[in-house]
């Protein structure tokens, strides 16, 4: 997992209105000879659309679940709609995470809001990488 701070520096910024330099699967494939092998496949898993058992994917997925969950219950709510058909499990997110999206879904500017959640996302894996 050493690796990790150095790879996801090197990976492209992604914006809106431009198409992405490489795909998923071609930097997988580009970096694994660096990564030890378990790491590797659990990355080359991961771009190609599988989830590895990993214990850093593991409480990724689930902190993405619950961060998914919430902001169907939020949007639902703004929305006068049950979000009961679009939640996945039972993840939720503590009450900080959740004052953050409700902020986002209030916010007027869709972009905003979504690079909002971005940042949540990339400080979680930060904080599971160091």
């Amino acid at each position: 997992m050493s690796f990790y701070p150095f790879l996801s520096a090197q990976l492209p910024l992604i914006f809106f209105d431009t198409p992405a330099p490489m795909s998923s699967q071609a930097f997988a494939e580009y970096v694994a000879e660096w990564l030890p092998e378990e790491e590797s496949q659990a990355l080359l898993q991961l771009a190609a659309g599988e989830w590895p058992s990993v214990p850093l994917v593991d409480d990724y997925r689930q902190f993405d679940t619950g961060l998914r969950n919430q902001l169907a219950i939020l949007r639902g709510t703004k929305l006068n709609r049950d979000a009961s058909p679009f939640l996945q499990g039972n993840e939720r997110t503590d009450n900080h995470i959740r004052q953050i999206l409700a902020d986002c879904v209030k916010d007027e500017n869709p972009e905003h809001a979504e690079r909002l959640i971005d940042q949540l996302q990339k400080a979680l894996a930060e904080v599971k990488t160091l």
